[in-house]
């Protein structure tokens, strides 16, 4: 399929100019972590960890689940399954459809009330920590590659983007309170819709703030 036959979801469009339907964030690259030298007796950055902590931000706020954050929530599941190599694809087309569904998936979920939102992005967070392997060797991003050949570069820059600072903010749960110095949040949301700056923008309030 070239770039001109597709035509992306009306509903689930990630790209720049669909109000209220789109979650984008500039190209910004996580900060890199450095331990201080042994003869320093400064702490070492936070790093991940082998046991997870459940990230809970919506129970902070009282928040529920409903039906469309459970299906977004076993979305995110069934992805990390086929990232970490615990489910295979039967070819290269299933493999694209799953990329693509997952993108789309992860934009819609900035597009959710704060409360679904916050549902959703604590599971997200959970399970990047529960798979650290995969977040901080890169792995997130194993299927996107060669997807710009059907499926809008932009978009897919987006979604990289995005999870990066998730990950950033997911290596750093210990160290929350040093997040304001580490993530420029300006930059991160300075290209989302209003729905989606605001969403990030109280969740990361929170997640600065306990």
């Amino acid at each position: 399929m070239s770039k001109q036959d597709y035509t992306p979801p009306e509903s689930e469009n990630l790209s720049g100019d669909a109000a209220e339907e789109v979650v984008k964030t500039t190209a910004q690259a996580p900060a890199v972590l450095t331990a201080p030298a042994k003869e320093e007796a400064a702490p070492a950055e936070a790093t991940f960890q082998v046991e997870p902590i459940v990230i809970s931000i919506a129970k902070m706020i009282n928040a529920k689940g409903d039906t469309t954050t459970d299906v977004m929530v076993a979305r995110i599941n069934r992805h990390i399954e086929f990232l970490a190599g615990r489910k295979r694809f039967k070819d290269k087309k299933e493999e694209q459809e799953e990329q693509i569904s997952f993108i789309e998936t992860i934009g819609n979920s900035m597009r959710l009330d704060f409360e679904q939102f916050a549902v959703v992005t604590d599971d997200l967070l959970t399970a990047i920590r529960a798979n650290a392997d995969v977040f901080s060797s890169g792995l997130a991003f194993r299927y996107t590659v060669g997807l710009d050949r059907k499926y809008p570069a932009q978009t897919i820059r987006v979604y990289h983007t995005y999870i990066s600072f998730l990950t950033m903010v997911a290596k750093n749960w210990e160290a929350r309170y040093k997040l304001h110095s580490l993530i420029d949040l300006a930059s991160v949301i300075t290209e989302l819709n209003r729905k989606g700056k605001e969403n990030v923008t109280q969740y990361f309030r929170y997640l600065t703030n306990v």
